[in-house]
């Protein structure tokens, strides 16, 4: 056995050079083989990878070739973990205890990881026992954090309170402790904790918001959020109330809201944010179009018609089939424009001309930005193509995105205009055909409706 491959491969994965640890592994499999090492160093590598499913697997050979015992136990129930699998994790670290063979230095860390797995498995009191057994062994914070969630499961709420204690002036755990009273069902607990931290007020009216939320209380949210508003002015609390009092019927106090949401200072440095906010607002009030339309007018004049607020204005007029409008926001496109920026213009300005039906327009904006490999670009050249009369272009562009439903009407059209029946026939058989395989096919209820209207003229 060459010793000292071995060692180096050791120091390399103390050092977590994983790279170079995985070609050394190579040499060493081809001059010892598989042994003990070989699957334990790979196994080492592979979680260092975070790839699960092939530490899974390598171990699976080595039990399938008798190669066991704890270490190999070990890292199955690491992989076992890291895959979600925590049952399974669990029966491993049970055999690692249970084997008499563990080293007194891992029985910490083992019985960390069965206290997680019986979180999992929503065993709180097995999870207090390790944890407890644990804190024998060693204290530290996150076994203090785990026991205390395990108790609150169970609802001791003393012995909760006994476990987070300490913790609480430590900024991280204070706010996972209160993230955690937020899913309780018990609101009397976390008023509590707000008291023991002295949470500001604001932080009370957003933390309590996401407990309603959470407890499927959305009125109750919206109430907390409008409160916090008052005491931060931000877009973003008052954004969510409007959206929360609508989806509860009480449009009328949402519109109230909207219009103060309207009225805020647009932030200079943002208004892309300000823009997509309203936007978002306004998509739940049920306006009708001429409100929709000049409420759309205020945001961009808000917002000084910048290109990113211009962008949310016309994606938003697209989504309501206000195709003028769009058409008319992207008629000027700005200079010097990001490539992002330029190439969402592009493709939005396509998109209005192709529902306002400029098709001339929608064929040479696709032309001046060619994306051959894009199924939705090659989708509207075709429709582009064939409503200008281009029939060999938009041929072409159908037939390369079959099965798809646009593309077999304009490829049948196309065929049937050429008097090349059997063709057309052939495409309605590829799209039967992909249709008896269930392929995912596009539009498709565009080209039921076609073939309904092809057989009611032929009945005719």
């Amino acid at each position: 056995m060459d010793m000292l491959i071995q060692d180096q491969i050791v120091e390399l994965l103390e050092d977590e050079c994983l790279s170079d640890a995985a070609a050394l592994l190579e040499k060493y499999l081809r001059l010892e083989g598989k042994d003990e090492f070989y699957y334990l160093a790979s196994s080492d590598v592979r979680l260092g990878y975070e790839d699960y499913e092939g530490v899974i697997t390598l171990l699976e050979e080595a039990m399938d070739t008798g190669i066991s015992g704890p270490l190999i136990w070990e890292r199955m129930a690491d992989a076992k973990i890291g895959a979600d699998e925590y049952e399974s994790a669990r029966s491993y670290l049970e055999m690692v205890r249970d084997s008499g063979e563990m080293d007194p230095g891992d029985e910490p860390r083992i019985l960390f990881d069965l206290g997680r797995c019986a979180i999992a498995a929503e065993d709180y009191r097995q999870a207090v026992q390790h944890f407890e057994d644990l804190l024998l062994e060693e204290d530290n914070p996150e076994t203090r954090f785990l026991l205390g969630m395990s108790y609150g499961e169970l609802e001791q709420y003393d012995r909760m309170d006994d476990a987070f204690l300490g913790l609480l002036t430590d900024p991280e755990y204070k706010e996972r402790i209160m993230e955690y009273m937020v899913y309780q069902d018990n609101p009397d607990v976390l008023v509590d904790y707000m008291f023991r931290t002295q949470l500001p007020e604001f932080d009370q009216r957003m933390t309590f918001s996401q407990f309603w939320l959470y407890h499927d209380s959305p009125l109750e949210a919206a109430e907390e959020l409008e409160e916090a508003f008052a005491l931060r002015r931000e877009p973003e609390i008052l954004t969510s109330a409007v959206i929360l009092y609508a989806q509860c019927g009480k449009t009328a106090k949402a519109r109230r809201l909207f219009r103060q949401l309207m009225a805020l200072d647009v932030p200079s440095q943002d208004p892309e944010l300000y823009a997509g906010l309203s936007l978002e607002a306004l998509e739940v009030l049920e306006y009708g179009e001429k409100t929709c339309r000049g409420f759309v007018r205020t945001i961009l004049a808000r917002t000084g018609h910048s290109p990113e607020a211009v962008l949310c204005c016309a994606q938003f007029c697209l989504n309501h089939v206000f195709s003028d409008m769009a058409y008319e926001l992207l008629q000027n496109q700005p200079e010097d424009l990001e490539s992002a920026l330029s190439a969402q213009w592009s493709e939005l300005k396509t998109r209005a001309c192709l529902q306002a039906e400029f098709y001339q327009e929608a064929y040479h904006c696709l032309k001046a930005n060619p994306a051959p490999q894009d199924r939705l670009y090659r989708k509207n050249l075709a429709i582009a193509s064939y409503c200008t009369g281009r029939s060999r272009e938009a041929l072409t562009e159908s037939l390369a995105i079959l099965p798809d439903g646009i593309g077999a009407i304009i490829a049948f059209l196309v065929y049937d205009e050429r008097g090349e029946q059997e063709k057309a026939a052939d495409v309605i058989r590829q799209m039967r055909r992909a249709l008896a395989k269930e392929e995912p096919i596009e539009d498709l209820s565009n080209f039921i409706g076609f073939l309904e209207e092809i057989a009611g003229k032929t009945a005719a």
